[in-house]
This record gives C-alpha cells, structure tokens and sequence, in this order.
C-alpha cells in the first residue's frame, strides 16, 4: 500500500462503521416504513457528516495524542472530560455488548451444523479472540480493513443478484404513525464512527482535505450498502424479518448465500469490535494514564457481565446506545468544536467558521434524538405486542 493511499484510513473508517447496527435496520424499517427509514437515513447522514468535520477539525488543530475525553478537557474543562467519559465508555460498552449478541449468534450458525457447541460457546470465543486482539493492540487492522471491504461489496452484490428477484414489493410498507421514530437510534448507531477519527487522521498525516474526503467516501458507501441489504433482506423476510436481519431469510433464500451473510456478520460485527475496544483501550491510556492491561480489563469485563447477567435484547440495547448515549456524545463534540472555533477566532481573528451554526443547530436535532432514544423501549414494546 502506497503511503499516501487512502485506502487504508478508508478502509478503517468504513470497517468501523460498518458494524452489528447494519443487521437491525432491516426490522426498524421494516416496522417504521420506508418513508421512515429514508427520513431517518437523511437525517443521521447530515448529523454524522456535521459532527465529523467538527470533530476532525479539532484533531487537526490540536497538538497531543488523545482521545475524546482529552479533547473534551481541553476545551470544555475537567468536568465535562467526565461526562465524555461516561458516554463514551457506556456506549463502546453497549457496542461490544451487541457485538458479543449477534457475532456469536452468527458465528454459531456458521460452524454449530459442522462442528456443534451452543450459541454460548461462540459468544464467548467470539469475545475471547476479540479481547486478546484488543489487548495485543492488533494494528494491523487498518490493512486487513482494506480486503473486507472488498468483501463487503462482494457479499452485497450477492444478496441483490441472489435477493432482488425474490423482494415481495407488496408486502414492504410505506408508512407507520405509530412507529416511524424507531429506526432513529439503530440508525444514528449503524453510522458511528467518529471514535476512530483520530487514528484515521494519523493515518493521512493530519491533512483535513483528506479527512473530510475519507468522511464523505465512507458515508456514501456505508449508506448504499446499507439501503440495498435493507431492501433485499425486509423485501424477502416481510413480516418474518429478525432483529439479526438473517434468521428471518432461513427457508426463504439460498442456504450457500446464507452462509456467506453468515460470515460477513462475523468479519462486519468482529472488526468494529477490534477498532472500538481499541479506541477505549486509549481513552484510558491516553487520557487517564492506565496501564495497557488495565485498559484492556476495563473496556472488556464490563460487556462481558452484561452478557453473562442476561442483557440480550439485541434491537433494544442499540436504539438506546445510539439515540441516547451516541446523541449525547454528539452534543459534547459539537459544543467542544464551538470553543474550539472560539479559542481559534482569539488566537488568529477573523470571523467564526460558517460550521459553528450548524453545529449548534445539529445539537438541537441530537437533543431531541435523546429524547427519542429514551422512548425506544416503549416503541419496542408496541412492536411486540
């Protein structure tokens, strides 16, 4: 790889995004209607693109490694750096809890006809080679992201050569009053990927052209990938659709296609637990001066205890980590890039950059996405019955 190729920080970026939330939009969108679901896709795009830009022009303009508690103290204050803690704690931690959910469903679905164990023993091997990676600080992660995206691409042309004749149009619905907020959480979670943004900037030398060009490159593929596996995988399953997305194709497509959605959940789901777990190992390292074994244990244990103490509420677990917690993390992100500009305007002159308004508005949409995210369990409620 070329050392100016963006093709590995592209490759990061769109890996980590491109995670467990994919396999929950086909049942949010399938119960809120399309017109929900494009509506949900609209919004979540322009927030994440806004706090991106806010976020990457922090990185670039401050000296220092560090993550986004230590951002967040530079210009927020010792308290706020707190809060970031928390909400960037818990939401890695609800992430790795989804990834241990559906990685080990699929992983246990993949080798449980040829070589059997439970749906446990995978979960657990699951975040066993997962934890290890974590703690032996895995970076080749960036290159290999680079070949699973090709795989990406291979599985969704896959699912629309095999899927597409297959959709029942008829049965997808347009619209649902009572639950058109629900893909909001699932959605805003399927597109996070800011966590990684400071190693993604490393990795392109701290250019912003290039940052914000990887940004754009990596939400327009993420959201064609994610637009055709909804369609298909709702189109086909109709009433039948999983909160997993593939249980509900089993007797309706090819068992071979199956196998290979099979294997791409494990690699999707895998690789974002690499780069997020990794991305919390350093908040503890960077920014509150833990050992590394220490940061392994504490980003870890936590999502393993929730697992093991029955938190499995797959659909659940990451509409309220992305309404809630990831929209409160959004709101700290924007205000920080607001004094940032402010820091930057004193020290320099001129006016205020033409984001600062936007950012500010885009808080607004993410406070009342919060509001939002506190509603899911009530909607998922409705949807059960």
């Amino acid at each position: 790889m070329k050392k100016n190729s963006l093709l590995g920080p592209l490759g990061l970026l769109i890996g980590t995004i491109i995670g467990v939330g994919m396999f929950g939009l086909p049942y949010v969108g399938y119960h809120a209607g399309l017109t929900a679901l494009a509506l949900s896709f609209a919004v979540a795009i322009g927030l994440i693109y806004v706090i991106s830009e806010a976020y990457g022009r922090v990185i670039i303009g401050t000296q220092g490694k560090h993550r986004l508690p230590g951002y967040i103290e530079k210009y927020l204050g010792y308290n706020w750096k707190q809060v970031a803690l928390l909400t960037v704690t818990v939401g890695i931690w609800g992430s790795i809890l989804s990834y241990i959910l559906v990685g080990g469903e699929f992983l246990s679905r993949l080798f449980g006809p040829l070589i059997g164990g439970s749906t446990l023993f995978y979960s657990l091997a699951f975040f066993g080679l997962g934890a290890w990676l974590i703690h032996r600080d895995a970076r080749m992660i960036a290159r290999a992201e680079v070949i699973l995206m090709s795989l990406f691409v291979v599985m969704t042309a896959l699912f629309v050569i095999f899927g597409w004749p297959k959709i029942d149009w008829s049965a997808l619905p347009v619209f649902n009053s009572s639950h058109w907020l629900l893909p909001y959480g699932v959605m805003l979670f399927a597109l996070w990927g800011i966590n990684v943004l400071p190693d993604v900037s490393e990795l392109v030398g701290g250019r912003h052209r290039q940052l914000r060009r990887i940004t754009i490159i990596s939400l327009l593929i993420t959201t064609v990938i994610y637009l055709i596996f909804t369609f298909v995988v709702a189109g086909i399953s109709g009433s039948a659709v999983t909160g997993d997305a593939l249980a509900g194709l089993i007797g309706l497509i090819a068992q071979k296609i199956l196998l290979i959605g099979y294997l791409f959940g494990v690699i999707a789901t895998f690789t974002s637990f690499i780069g997020l777990g990794l991305d919390l190992k350093k908040v503890f390292m960077y920014d509150y001066g833990h050992h590394a074994a220490v940061s392994t244990l504490l980003t870890c244990l936590v999502p393993l205890a929730l697992f093991l103490g029955g938190l499995n509420n797959f659909i659940g677990v990451i509409s309220v980590v992305g309404g809630v917690i990831l929209g409160l993390e959004g709101i700290l992100v924007l205000y920080m890039y607001v004094n940032f500009a402010r820091r930057q305007r004193r020290l320099l002159g001129g006016p205020l950059p033409k984001l600062v308004p936007i950012a500010k508005a885009s808080s607004v949409i993410f406070a009342l996405g919060v509001i939002i995210g506190l509603l899911t369990p009530w909607l998922l409620q409705n949807v059960y019955g």
